[in-house]
Parts: structure tokens; C-alpha cells; sequence
């Protein structure tokens, strides 16, 4: 049970920063307007 609970933990805390991530890497590569914002950023990673 414990473990369950470490990787759900785990997975709750590194998924907002990898879909951060993967916007970011695709407007990249769609040419879109920036989503990078500076507070934003910090307060997600």
C-alpha cells in the first residue's frame, strides 16, 4: 500500500510539469504565440 501511495504521489506532482513540458515543446514547433510565462512557470516546476 505504501508504494501505491509513492508512485500515485509521484505521478500527481510530475505530470503538471511534463504536460508544462509538452505544450511548450509543441507551440515550439507549431510557431504559436509563447506560452512561456516566468511566474507561471515557477510556480507549476
Amino acid at each position: 500500500r505504501m508504494l501505491i501511495m509513492l508512485v500515485i504521489a509521484y505521478v500527481i506532482c510530475w505530470t503538471p510539469s511534463f504536460v508544462w513540458w509538452l505544450l511548450i515543446k509543441t507551440a515550439d514547433l507549431v510557431d504559436a504565440p509563447s506560452l512561456w510565462n516566468g511566474s507561471v512557470n515557477t510556480v507549476i516546476t
